[in-house]
Order: C-alpha cells, then sequence, then structure tokens
C-alpha cells in the first residue's frame, strides 16, 4: 500500500496497474501466480479503503482530512479524483472484486450531477475534466452523448489526452464515425518527433493540476493502442515512455505510473507481444550480463543484473551490449548508475520550490518557539535529557500558485516525533498510521508556524512526517513540529522534500544534514 494513506489518488495509483495487467494476461488465458497473489492479497483491502475514504456527496476529494467525533465533514470532493477513482473501481469489479453497488451508484450520480457546461468560454483545463469524467461515465453506460458531440466541437481547446479520451468515446458510440480518424490523424500530426521516439505534452493553458508529459503521452497510447496499434507514432511513444523511467524502473509519481503502466499494457495486447519468441543477451565490457529465452505463451519476469561499481572503469568508456534475436515481440530494458553520497553533502535544489529546515530547543511549555523566533542549535547538537525537546521548522517558499503540494521531512534516528493528540484511523480503513491534527491555541495562533491552516492534518510516521494541501498561493510557509529525544549518538538526516504530487519535478530539498544527541 502507498504511504499516503489518507490519499484516495495514491491508493488507486498503487492498484490500477496490477488490475489491468491482470486483466489482460487472463484474457490471453496465461497466468502470473505473483501477480495473482498481489492482486489477491491487496486488492480487496485497497478497495475497501477507498470505499472508506468517499464523501458523502459520492465523490472523492485528493486528501481525505478524517473527521473527529461528531464533527461535520469537510472534505470537498473533486471531480477528477472522483472520476479517476470511480475509473478503477469500475475496472475492480470487472476482475472479480466483491463491489459495494450502492457507493459506486453514488459516484456516478455524484459525476452525472456535476453537469458542468461547455460553452465558448470554457477554458481548456475545464474541457479537459468534462472529457475524462464523459469517458468515465461511458463505463458505466452513463455518458451524454450530447456532451460528447460539443466536447468535439471543442476540440481545438482540448489537451492531447483529452482528444484520446474523446477518440475512444466516439469509437465506442460508433466505430465507423469518421471523427475517430479524424482526431487519429490530429494526434499523430501534433506529436513531438525526435530520431526514434514520440511523446505528447499539455499546452500550458490546459494545466491546472495535471497533464505532465508522462501522463499526457500515457493516455494517447492507451488510446490509440486500441483503435490503431499498428500505427507508427505508438511503437516510438512506447519507446519514449520506456526510456523515461528512473532508476527503479517507474515514472516521477504514482499518477504518472498508473498511466504509463495501463498505456504499457494497452500496447503489449495491440502489438501481440503476449506472444513474443525471441533470445537475448547482454554484456558488459565483454563480460556475460544477462541472457534469457522468451518462447510464446509465457509471463516473463523482469530480469535484473548488478554489478559492483569497482568492476566498472573509472578511466575508460564501459560498453554495454545488448543483442536480441530475430523473432515476434519487444525487447524492453533500462541500464543505470547509481552512486551513492554523503548525506551531508547534500545541497539544496531549487526546481520551482526552496524548502529549508532548521532544529532548535523547544519551550518546555510543550508549545512550540516558533511566535517566539527559532534559533537553531549550535551545530545541530543537543544534551540527551528527560526534559529536552526539538523543534524542527520548515519554511516552504513558493514564487507561483501550487496545487496538490506534499512536504516531507525525514527525522534523526535517536528521535521520534511528539503527536500531542493521538487518533485511531477511521473505522473500515485497515491501517496502523497514526494521524496528528495541529493543536490551536488562542492565546498564540502562530505557535505551529505560518499557513499551517491551509495544510491537511500531518501523518506521523516511523521515520517521517508528510504534510499535504490541495492549493497553497505564492508566498512563504513555516510548519513545524516537535521531536523527542530518546537515543545519544551521531545521525545523518537526509533532506527535507517538498514537491507537487501531479508535477513532481516542481519540487525542492532541504540540505542533508548531521545531527548529534550527546549523552
Amino acid at each position: 500500500m502507498p504511504d499516503y494513506a489518507l490519499s484516495a489518488e495514491a491508493t488507486l495509483s498503487y492498484i490500477l496497474p496490477n488490475v489491468e495487467v491482470y486483466r489482460a494476461l487472463n484474457n490471453a488465458g496465461l497466468s502470473d501466480p505473483n501477480l495473482s497473489a498481489r492482486v489477491t492479497t491487496n486488492l480487496n483491502s485497497s478497495v475497501s479503503r477507498l470505499l472508506s475514504l468517499q464523501n458523502n456527496d459520492g465523490g472523492w476529494s485528493w486528501w481525505r482530512t478524517v473527521p473527529s467525533f461528531g464533527e461535520v465533514e469537510a472534505n470537498k470532493s473533486d471531480p477528477y479524483i472522483s472520476a479517476y477513482v470511480f475509473f478503477g473501481l469500475l475496472h475492480a469489479r470487472n476482475v472479480g472484486v466483491p463491489m459495494d453497488e450502492i457507493a459506486l451508484q453514488r459516484a456516478g450520480v455524484y459525476l452525472r450531477d456535476l453537469n458542468l457546461p461547455i460553452t465558448n468560454d470554457t477554458k481548456g483545463a475545464a474541457l479537459d475534466d468534462i472529457a475524462f469524467i464523459q469517458f468515465v461515465l461511458m463505463q458505466a453506460n452513463s455518458s451524454d452523448e450530447a456532451k460528447i458531440n460539443q466536447l468535439y466541437d471543442a476540440r481545438d481547446r482540448l489537451s492531447p489526452a483529452s482528444k484520446a479520451f474523446l477518440a475512444l468515446m466516439l469509437n465506442a458510440l460508433n466505430p465507423a464515425d469518421a471523427r475517430v480518424r479524424d482526431l487519429i490523424s490530429n494526434l499523430e500530426s501534433s506529436a513531438i518527433l525526435s530520431a526514434s521516439s514520440a511523446h505528447w505534452e499539455t499546452p500550458g493553458e490546459n494545466i491546472s493540476t495535471k497533464g505532465s508529459t508522462i501522463y499526457t503521452t500515457s493516455v494517447v497510447v492507451y488510446a490509440l493502442a486500441q483503435l490503431d496499434s499498428a500505427n507508427q507514432v505508438v511503437f516510438n511513444a512506447v519507446r519514449y515512455l520506456a526510456a523515461h523511467r528512473n532508476v527503479q524502473g517507474f515514472w516521477s509519481s504514482g499518477h504518472d505510473n498508473a498511466w504509463a503502466m495501463m498505456a504499457l499494457n494497452e500496447a503489449m495486447v495491440g502489438f501481440g507481444d503476449l506472444h513474443a519468441d525471441f533470445t537475448f543477451n547482454a554484456t558488459l565490457n565483454n563480460t556475460p550480463l544477462a541472457s534469457g529465452d522468451v518462447a510464446g505463451n509465457q509471463v516473463l519476469a523482469p530480469l535484473n543484473s548488478n554489478v559492483p561499481l569497482e568492476q566498472l572503469s573509472a578511466s575508460s568508456p564501459n560498453l554495454l551490449t545488448i543483442t536480441r534475436a530475430d523473432g515476434l515481440g519487444r525487447l524492453y530494458y533500462n541500464a543505470a548508475l547509481k552512486i551513492n553520497r554523503p548525506v551531508e553533502d547534500v545541497q539544496p535544489l531549487d526546481e520551482g520550490m526552496q524548502i529549508d529546515r532548521i532544529y532548535c530547543e523547544a519551550a518546555l511549555s510543550g508549545t512550540t518557539a516558533q511566535s517566539k523566533g527559532c534559533t537553531p542549535l549550535p551545530s545541530g547538537t543537543l544534551q540527551l535529557a528527560s526534559d529536552k525537546q526539538i523543534t524542527a521548522q520548515l519554511t516552504l517558499i513558493l514564487p507561483h500558485d501550487a496545487y496538490y503540494v506534499m512536504v516531507e521531512d525525514f527525522i534523526p534516528a535517536g528521535t521520534e516525533i511528539l503527536d500531542r493528540s493521538l487518533k485511531t484511523s477511521q473505522q473500515g480503513i485497515e491501517s496502523t498510521d497514526v494521524q496528528a491534527e495541529v493543536p490551536f491555541d488562542d492565546e498564540d495562533p502562530f505557535a505551529n508556524g505560518w499557513g499551517w491552516w491551509l495544510f491537511h492534518e500531518p501523518q506521523i510516521r516511523d521515520d517521517s512526517i508528510l504534510f499535504a494541501a490541495d492549493y497553497l498561493p505564492a508566498g512563504t510557509y513555516i510548519l513545524t513540529y516537535t521531536l523527542t529525544p530518546l537515543q545519544a549518538g551521531e545521525y545523518r538526516v537526509l533532506p527535507a522534500h517538498a514537491w507537487q504530487s501531479f508535477f513532481p519535478e516542481v519540487q525542492g530539498t532541504s540540505a542533508g544534514a548531521v545531527f548529534e544527541i550527546r549523552p
């Protein structure tokens, strides 16, 4: 399960690719015991979690604040997140997961009742939301054909992803509709081509909360692989997605991961890769590294090979050679060089956000020291004592408005976070996560920093704390929390990290630190 237990989007993004691959393999008569085990183990609990996060109006929020007993629910449903979760639940039901049909009906009613208008003044970002909502409603046989026709008339204001959704909808209504071919041709001509790949980007005016290049390209591949899998632009776009994975083999966010894996799954089916038949081998500096034989109807587990850094030459090029024999199917590979560095050498990073972290002694009264100023501890050291506490202060600077912001800070290993307001998880959520709420002092309203009221309740974990906000205007925000020292020693502390959930490339990190607790 994802760490961000109160995020409906993160929960769904974790399970949705497994559902889609599981469905594709079953439809092809193939079996993957490991995947089946993952689906069986995680899917039911994940679906229960999603249903427990459903709001009273039938929709879902990006981040759910669990209300205290007797407290009125304050979560506002988000149209895109609601449609995304509804889409995932429908697909989970299609692979046999037991489902609360009343909850699904409530979600469908919420989306239909939105009835978002389409006019000549409707912005591209709003049209994109409408297109996705109609695409999801079509999965439940509840779409509005008149609205789909209006979307086609407004196609020049749609992002490439929305044009792809629209092509799928029109094709479902009438496979012979000439408008489908028109949209496919438009996507072909608007692809950004390189020597060996193709991708699509969402126009700036269409971006409000989502629209990364990986997401946009993935949705187009997801649609074209179903409508025109032999199109060369699909092959090139798949190559783009495969080439832009990180060292772990994934992409930059859970949302991007979900759509990229669904796109590659549809491409795999459309290309006939489920019936691949070829051999391959790889060498590094003429030393055998990996080899394999993909023979027809079988599920091939990823093959990993690791080479210690000391076996690489520091003074001459290192030659990685990968060969593939003739045969059906494609070979995907990812090569990465991983080098760790001392955390104390890590410098702050500012890529659209700036975040800084300092530690100071907390007031003995139990409140933080923010209102009186937070003077950093000398050289990051603290004398271990039963009455000593530490205030960690995070300063986040945003030059522009930001949506769906995450701020995560890792703590020194010899400390633990003081949670003054323990709460059990909401009934129905199978989680042992402890949630914290920010205490409020009428006499000292800024004791917990500045702007903390725009954030949801933080999540406290063994090694870190996570803050989340749906929207933050440009400005400076100060977040504080209290640490209790438990064990003397010298500890390396990972940098604090801030980022936008749907655009993680907009991010910032603090410097790494060394923190000493003296006996």
